[in-house]
C-alpha cells in the first residue's frame, strides 16, 4: 500500500487499521485482548482490518490478516473466530473523529483501547477512544484463503452472480 488516511467513514471492501493516536499504538495482534504495538510517525499497516458484511443488515465484520473476525464473547474480551455472527458482527459510527464500534449482540460493548492495562477490548465503561485509517493507494492483493465465491457471498450473500464488463 502507498499509505494510509484517517477515516471519517467505512464501506464493505475498506481496509483499516485501528489506532489510539494519543499513545501512538495500533492494534496488531491477539490473545484474550487485542494487543497494542507502538508506530512512530507513520501508522503501521502490517495488521489490517477488511471490512466485510456483518449478519445482520447494518452490521460490518472487521476480518484480520489471518483470515479470522474480530469478536466478543462475554466480559471485556476482544478475540477473533473464524464465522460471522452477531458477536463479530459490529456497528459503526464515527464521532469528533473517532471510530466507534459496537458488538451486534451487546451494544454495550464497544471497542476502546485500556491505556492503564495496554489492550484493545469490549468495554461497557468509558476507556480510551480508538481512531480509524483507511489503508490507500497502490494495488489490493486478496490473502491467502481468499476466492471469489467467499467474497461475493460473504459481502452480498449467497445467489448466482454473474461478472460482465
Amino acid at each position: 500500500p502507498d499509505g494510509v488516511e484517517k477515516a471519517t467513514s467505512v464501506s464493505i471492501g475498506d481496509v483499516i487499521v485501528l489506532v489510539n493516536e494519543a499513545k501512538s499504538v495500533y492494534l496488531n495482534d491477539f490473545s484474550t485482548f487485542g494487543i497494542a504495538a507502538s508506530y512512530t510517525g507513520k501508522v503501521a499497516t502490517d495488521y489490517t482490518l477488511t471490512v466485510e458484511k456483518g449478519n445482520t443488515e447494518g452490521t460490518f465484520a472487521l476480518k484480520t490478516t489471518e483470515n479470522t473476525y474480530l469478536s466478543w464473547t462475554s466480559g471485556n474480551t476482544l478475540v477473533t473466530v473464524e464465522d460471522i455472527n452477531n458477536n463479530s458482527s459490529w456497528t459503526i459510527t464515527f464521532q469528533s473523529g473517532n471510530i466507534v464500534i459496537k458488538n451486534a449482540s451487546d451494544s454495550n460493548r464497544t471497542i476502546q483501547y485500556n491505556s492503564a492495562n495496554p489492550r484493545f477490548a469490549c468495554y461497557t465503561s468509558t476507556q480510551t477512544a480508538i481512531q480509524a485509517y483507511k489503508v490507500v493507494g497502490g494495488e489490493k492483493t486478496l490473502t491467502a484463503g481468499y476466492d471469489l465465491y467467499s467474497i461475493i457471498k460473504n459481502n452480498f450473500g449467497a445467489g448466482k452472480y454473474y461478472l460482465s464488463n
